[in-house]
């Protein structure tokens, strides 16, 4: 009879989903009754263990009808009826008919009906904010609410024993008139939710005092008679608590505006207002450490691994389990709010046992498909967004870096310092490092993404990106991935800033624990909004919506905006390929080609950063060392052509003006960011080993008879950027003026986000150089270099290497050349023979130039008005020999390390074959 009595509620609010009756106060009542807690539940308080199975179906019924409740009342809401023309009820006003329901049921001081009635006014906050508020200013609701945990009459079970344990109520840990508290905080929790509501609590002081009290830890408090049998929780202060970190926000926010009113008032009253605010501030910080160790005393004691929480094997262990969850998500929800100040970062990072409880305890593992059948698989966190959002929130606050803040942003904070000196000495309050202690350090952020490493944390994080039901409509394994963009958000912020480390170890710990297959997913969404629709007729759309599968819910007719943020799985992927072997990561050709498009997506989207641009450049720059197939796909790579069906290249050796190739010609021209600059070049170094990239480069080259012709101002592009890559062969004074020496120290970023965008000339004059050195090969290419009238006098510069007749140059140099992009020599000698050794490559690639151009420079040279560049054959003649005797004599010098002897052989060679030509 009890079971058919769940049966009938189920079934009522199901039948009333479907038509289109209006709201009845019976009806109302109905779907109130359904979110009376587990353990109250009329129709199940008699089940035995014996019962399971019966059991779990009728537990799952009723789950399924609270959710049937919500959405029924969801779309018959004022706004869900104006948005909908196919709703014929649209003159119902919900909160006018929910009111005398739940006053009535608050009025009802039985511990099921208070319950049942706390319950759902906090659920109908999660979909029907505006009438929720509505319900909860009403006369009277409020007042019923605070007044509910005293008002309880609460039951008193029985102590259990050997032959009723399995009924009695000591699983759950508290008595009715703690669950009447605890779903009063829970409700003004989920109140807080909505700005409206949050504003109007915030003035209500009965509220504010109520909240004072109960977000006192219990733990220590010695309040409870010693007599009393069930242990101490901190439940109702850790929910308590969060309720009032979310109206502290209101009430901060308006004592801020206060003060911004009172600055025309007199002199004292502005202290005062001041004083205020660094008083509340201070009970703030109290009020967070103490909820920070209530949650570290509670959680641990609510994990799924507590023996009482195992299996499901009567109605009171399933109580218990809804208990913890709702307790673990305020855990959760009070952690994601505390972890936005570094101070809670840092003690979260270092207490190992509640990040390990918080990275290894919860089952968020994909399930088999033998098991999603189970009715008790509804309640699994790899399904519950709530938790999963809280989870991944926690770790993204914990693992985040301090904002880099601009030169205008530097400034105003200096400003706001300055401005704030003469009220901090007069004040004896620790306000002074606010802004300092808001922004935290590298270090630190360093040692807290450690500690989450440690903890296994991007495990949990591949978990979280992986978790959720498969679409339906989607069979690729690209689209199994979390259905909720803030949960992927979250999980691709925390996974970005535990590999912006530049360390091998560490990102090689990280793809152990999962993260190249967690950045994979993530980027699938991102890449459907990125490229382009697949062209389809009409009799195509319907299986093209299939296959986008479950991102086809947010898909609109146009693309969706991505902005830099969005990039972040990206950008994480594009790190991983940076100091990871791609041919490890991905072993197998197509694997490559497959990753490629994504990493050349990031380097083209319109909105990407200069450091995603750069670090793209940088990833593509390895993976286009490994195969000409590769080189192929990367250079004919464009957004325009590419689809969201297709994202891997054709390989294709028709070059498109929006491809990546043409990008790497224009960027040569267009960049002024050095570090960017650099990254197009030596991308470009490696692109040009192919030869349909090779041609495209080469195909601009104006003939011989074109340049006797033309005028300077119609020169080629290619002539353009040749002139441009000889002026980048150059050295120039950044290293010496940042004063970069042989240790590889320097008073500079490194980082091409910096204000100044600079770096040592070295690697961009090796890339520059090596072009030139490959492109001169050509005939027509060599005829368009000796066009430029500075050429053998800067291909000289490149041969006298720290031994010009200008002291300020060789100053130059000598920084330049001992300035180290890859790891730093163990000692002074190491860092000398490296200088050597990259003086001696800059001399090779020169000398290579040098060689390609001389033959066409013979055929020429007997009518004056041929260009060539810049040549002075006695000079010329005279700077060979020298350079020829200088490493003739530095290879007789003792002590010369191997490797860098053999490097000047090899250079004496090209030199000797120069001095012939010439």
């Amino acid at each position: 009879m009890q079971e058919a009595e769940t049966e009938s509620l189920a079934e009522s609010i199901r039948r009333f989903s479907l038509s289109d009756e209006p709201l009845s106060t019976s009806t109302a009542h109905s779907f109130v009754d359904a979110f009376a807690p587990l353990s109250h539940c009329a129709p199940l308080a008699q089940h035995s263990s014996a019962q399971r199975k019966d059991t779990d179906a009728v537990l799952t019924e009723l789950k399924q009808a609270r959710s049937t409740a919500l959405v029924t009342l969801a779309s018959r809401s004022s706004s869900a009826s104006a948005s909908s023309a196919s709703c014929k009820i649209t003159d119902e006003n919900l909160a006018q008919l929910l009111t005398p329901v739940i006053r009535s049921k608050l009025a009802d001081t039985t511990p099921r009906s208070l319950l049942a009635a706390l319950n759902f006014l906090a659920a109908l906050f999660s979909v029907l904010p505006t009438e929720a508020h509505d319900i909860l200013i009403a006369e009277g609701i409020l007042h019923l609410v605070l007044e509910a945990p005293d008002a309880c009459n609460a039951v008193r079970r029985p102590a259990p024993d050997s032959a009723s344990s399995h009924v009695s109520a000591q699983p759950l840990q508290l008595r009715d008139e703690q669950l009447v508290s605890l779903a009063v905080a829970e409700l003004v929790s989920s109140a807080a939710n909505s700005t409206v509501t949050r504003k109007f609590l915030a003035g209500q002081q009965a509220l504010l005092d109520w909240l004072d009290i109960a977000c006192v830890p219990r733990n220590t408090s010695s309040s409870a008679p010693a007599s009393d049998s069930h242990p101490k929780t901190d439940a109702i202060a850790i929910l308590s608590g969060l309720a009032d970190v979310k109206i502290y926000r209101a009430t901060a926010s308006e004592s801020v505006q206060g003060l911004s009113q009172s600055l025309s008032s007199k002199q004292t009253s502005q202290q005062d207002h001041i004083r205020k605010i660094q008083q509340d501030r201070s009970e703030r910080q109290r009020k967070d450490h103490s909820l920070f160790d209530a949650i570290h005393s509670e959680l641990p004691s609510r994990g799924p691994g507590s023996a009482s929480s195992q299996n499901l094997s009567s109605i009171d262990q399933a109580a218990r389990a809804e208990l913890d969850r709702s307790i673990q998500l305020g855990c959760l929800e009070a952690l994601a709010y505390l972890t936005v100040q570094p101070v809670f970062k840092d003690r979260l990072a270092a207490d190992t046992r509640l990040l390990a409880i918080l990275c290894t305890t919860f089952d968020l593992s994909t399930p088999k498909a033998a098991d999603t059948s189970k009715p008790g698989e509804v309640d699994s966190q790899r399904f519950d967004g709530a938790f999963q959002l809280g989870l991944a929130t926690i770790l993204s606050n914990l693992t985040a870096y301090p904002k880099t803040l601009t030169a205008e942003e530097k400034q105003i904070r200096r400003l706001r310092k300055f401005a704030n000196a003469q009220e901090t000495k007069q004040n004896d309050s620790a306000t002074a490092d606010n802004d300092e202690d808001e922004l935290g350090t590298v270090e630190q952020a360093d040692k807290r993404c450690a500690a989450v490493l440690d903890a296994r944390g991007i495990e949990t994080l591949c978990s979280l990106a992986l978790a959720g039901r498969p679409s339906p409509n989607s069979t690729s394994a690209s689209l199994k991935v979390n259905p909720s963009k803030s949960v992927r958000t979250a999980c691709s912020d925390a996974l970005l800033a535990l590999l912006t480390k530049q360390d091998r170890t560490v990102r090689g710990k990280a793809v152990q624990q999962g993260a190249l297959k967690a950045v994979l997913a993530l980027a699938a969404p991102v890449l459907h909004d990125l490229l382009p629709a697949p062209n389809t007729d009409a009799g195509a759309g319907q299986s093209s919506a299939n296959r986008i599968g479950l991102f086809s819910r947010g898909a609109n007719p146009s693309t969706p905006s991505v902005t830099s943020h969005d990039l972040a799985p990206l950008q994480a992927l594009a790190k991983l390929l940076i100091s990871l072997n791609p041919s490890i990561l991905f072993p197998s050709e197509q694997g490559l080609l497959s990753v490629t498009p994504v990493i050349c997506s990031l380097l083209l989207a319109p909105a990407a950063s200069q450091l995603q641009k750069f670090e793209a450049l940088l990833a593509l720059t390895n993976l286009a060392s490994l195969s000409p197939q590769i080189c192929l796909s990367i250079a004919a790579f464009s957004l325009e052509t590419a689809t969201r069906d297709k994202v891997t290249s054709d390989s294709s050796t028709t070059f498109c003006s929006t491809s990546v190739l043409a990008h790497a010609c224009e960027q040569l021209l267009m960049e002024d960011h050095a570090m960017l600059r650099r990254a197009w070049i030596e991308l470009l170094v490696n692109l040009l080993q192919v030869q349909e990239v090779f041609a495209y480069f080469v195909a601009s080259s104006p003939s011989g008879s074109e340049q006797k012709h033309g005028s300077n101002e119609q020169q080629s592009r290619l002539t353009l950027r040749l002139r441009t890559l000889l002026g980048l062969s150059e050295v120039d004074d950044w290293a010496y003026l940042n004063h970069i020496n042989g240790d590889g120290s320097s008073g500079a970023s490194t980082s091409p986000s910096s204000d100044a965008g600079g770096e040592p000339s070295l690697a961009t004059r090796m890339a520059s150089l090596a072009i030139l050195a490959m492109v001169s090969d050509s005939e027509p290419v060599a005829h368009s270099l000796l066009s430029l009238e500075r050429l053998f006098p800067v291909l000289l510069t490149n041969l006298v290497l720290d031994r010009s007749g200008q002291d300020t140059r060789n100053q130059w140099e000598r920084a330049d050349l001992q300035a180290h992009s890859a790891g730093q020599p163990r000692n002074k000698a190491d860092a000398q023979a490296q200088a050597e050794l990259n003086g001696i490559n800059l001399s090779l690639r020169a000398s290579y130039v040098i060689l390609n151009v001389l033959p066409h420079l013979k055929r020429e040279e007997g009518d004056p008005s041929e260009p060539n560049g810049g040549l002075h054959p006695d000079v010329f003649r005279a700077t060979l020999r020298d350079t020829i005797t200088h490493h003739v004599a530095q290879c007789k010098q003792p002590g010369a390390q191997d490797h860098v002897t053999q490097a000047r052989k090899g250079l004496l060679e090209v030199l000797a074959e120069c001095l012939k030509a010439a």
